[in-house]
């Protein structure tokens, strides 16, 4: 039985979505990728541990509103993401 979050796309065992917003820099986790950035309302993230995540295309992420981050961020304290 394969159990899925309401992305159709996480399984419950799958880890957490690492998730940078661009707009506001809040960085925060979620179970799925069916989410938006709980400080402004953004809905297009960026993802960040999708490594972990290796059976999900950049066209699947793509369908909701999700990028893998592939260049050097600094969150707003100044460290490396």
């Amino acid at each position: 039985m394969q159990r899925k979050y309401t992305d159709n796309t996480t399984d419950y065992t799958e880890p957490f979505w690492d998730n940078l917003c661009p707009v506001c820099r809040k960085r925060f986790w979620s179970v799925s990728l069916d989410c938006v950035c709980p400080e402004c309302g953004s809905v297009e993230l960026y993802v960040l541990n999708e490594s972990k995540h290796l059976k999900h295309d950049s066209k699947e992420l793509e369908k909701f509103h999700r990028k893998i981050m592939e260049e050097d961020y600094e969150d707003i304290n100044g460290n490396e993401l």
